[in-house]
């Protein structure tokens, strides 16, 4: 009984988010053009970005995004890591191998942020 309310509860859950997933069949590619930015950044998107941290290394090091979107970190590293921010706002909790850790950018900017766990990993979030 316990596994079928799983189930249910799961399949609900898929479901909502597939529904909330934009309403596409294919993913938006995120890549760009070499022209459109420099290296190692990414051209401003609208419906986020992800960032994999990978042999200590913040892959992108430098997203674009525009204002309302969200990042999402992804450890895939054996270590742990954060993402601590270099203007003092809040550490993101410590992101063990396959951990993510999302935040939603409201307000253009450049956001620097650094690993509080390995400091000589860093990168940047450019709001527009």
């Amino acid at each position: 009984m316990r596994r079928s309310m799983f189930l249910a509860a799961l399949s609900v859950i898929a479901a909502l988010a597939a529904a909330c997933s934009g309403g596409g069949t294919t993913a938006t590619p995120r890549a760009s053009s070499p022209a459109a930015s420099a290296p190692g950044a990414s051209a401003p998107t609208a419906g986020g970005a992800t960032v994999s941290i990978k042999d200590f290394t913040f892959t992108p090091p430098a997203v674009t995004v525009k204002a309302g979107a969200e990042v999402v970190w992804t450890n895939n590293d054996d270590a742990p890591h954060t993402v601590k921010w270099t203007d003092g706002t809040a550490e993101s909790p410590r992101m063990a191998k396959a951990g993510t850790y999302p935040r939603t950018f409201a307000t253009a900017g450049t956001f620097a942020y650094r690993c509080g766990i390995h400091d000589q990993m860093s990168g940047s979030v450019v709001v527009e």
